[in-house]
């Protein structure tokens, strides 16, 4: 998406660098994983609940509807455009939190509730990463 509203300087060019920028932050290791399951012949997943990484719901919807609405523009490769259903209802995931993201990519109630230690042992960075409220039109 980078290159294609670079190539047509749209004036999102600059939401889509910080998009990439969360997703290169956070590496694979920081996504959320997922179980698959059918509904009315259509394939759905349903995200699991990461416990110490901040809401970013939004941001990868509007990653997801792109790929939705772009398919012609996007590799087969990795995750498919297909519906997620996200919520508190899902499971939670066992994946480890990352260590060395800036601060503000932890959920500030979960990193409160660990002790001194295990908050030094994330190594979380003093990265001032802007967040941005996404509204889409």
């Amino acid at each position: 998406m980078i290159k294609l509203k670079a190539e047509d300087q749209t004036n999102d060019l600059h939401l889509w660098k910080w998009l990439g920028s969360v997703l290169e932050h956070l590496g694979a290791d920081g996504m959320s994983s997922d179980e698959s399951s059918t509904e009315t012949f259509e394939t759905v997943y349903r995200v699991k609940n990461v416990q110490w990484r901040r809401d970013i719901a939004n941001y990868m919807d509007i990653i997801d509807r792109q790929r939705l609405k772009d398919t012609d523009i996007f590799t087969p490769k990795g995750s498919k455009p297909v519906k997620r259903l996200r919520g508190t209802a899902n499971p939670a995931s066992r994946r480890e939190p990352v260590c060395g993201l800036p601060r503000s990519f932890y959920k500030d109630d979960w990193f409160q509730k660990i002790d001194e230690y295990h908050q030094s042992k994330m190594q979380p960075t003093d990265e001032q990463f802007k967040w941005y409220n996404v509204v889409e039109a």
